[in-house]
């Protein structure tokens, strides 16, 4: 009882005093971080049904016979990732991301069956080396929709890419295939512009299209689009004041 205590003593403090107080206590001290780290994990672990995560509908997979997947990666395997839910922090926590739904799935605590997130709750995730946003549009970027982005790049300038999938029925056998469609934003400033080729993206970052031109043409090619536009956007924060 004793040895549970102390860890629950310590979650407490940290709810009680704030993160100020916690990154004055750990600061420049990776062990103690390291040890605060996996008392949340152990007292996150141990609530079990009580842990706020757990609070959206079970979760229903596809038909087995459809092309392709509705999935992150084309893969309907759970990686463990982190997730930030209602301003709380879990980590090592399995999930799936369904880009056709735009859900994040995980495991229930017992590991019964799968639960769908919340998504208003979900504030950001990491997941196979990604990390996901959930941005929800202001009056400045109205034609955005209220979406999970893949954040490529963030830096003076952001580059998020929206991942998605449709669901048609192939022709002859009307058997269910998904199709992906990744669309990109680049934020400069306060607005956020499409970015989906080389034009669109010069046409942005216009203040600088010589030495891009130059640069691209040296050392660019567009058939990545995603490494390009990565590229690209990190060679003119370099040059840029």
């Amino acid at each position: 009882m004793k040895k549970f205590l102390l860890p629950c003593l310590m979650v407490f403090y940290c709810m009680i005093f704030g993160n100020k107080a916690i990154a004055q206590i750990v600061e420049n001290n990776e062990q103690l971080n390291s040890v605060a780290e996996n008392i949340v994990t152990t007292y996150q672990k141990n609530i079990g049904p009580q842990s706020r995560l757990y609070r959206g509908p079970a979760y229903e997979f596809y038909d087995q016979f459809a092309a392709g997947t509705p999935y992150y990666s084309d893969s309907q395997n759970f990686t463990n990732g982190t997730v930030k839910y209602d301003g709380i922090v879990y980590k090592n926590i399995p999930l799936l991301y369904d880009e056709y739904r735009q859900v994040l799935v995980t495991f229930l605590y017992d590991k019964t069956s799968n639960v769908a997130l919340l998504s208003d709750f979900v504030n950001e995730f990491d997941l196979r080396g990604h990390h996901f946003i959930r941005v929800v549009p202001d009056e400045n970027n109205k034609k955005m929709d209220i979406f999970f982005y893949d954040e490529l790049y963030n830096n003076k300038l952001q580059l998020l890419v929206k991942r998605e999938k449709s669901r048609e029925a192939e022709s002859l056998s009307l058997k269910t295939i998904f199709v992906n469609k990744n669309t990109y934003y680049l934020k400069k400033g306060q607005h956020y512009y499409t970015v989906n080729s080389k034009g669109q993206l010069l046409n942005v970052l216009n203040d600088k299209k010589k030495e891009l031109k130059l640069y691209i043409k040296k050392n660019i090619d567009f058939s990545d689009l995603e490494m390009a536009l990565t590229s690209v956007i990190s060679y003119y924060d370099k040059i840029s004041n």
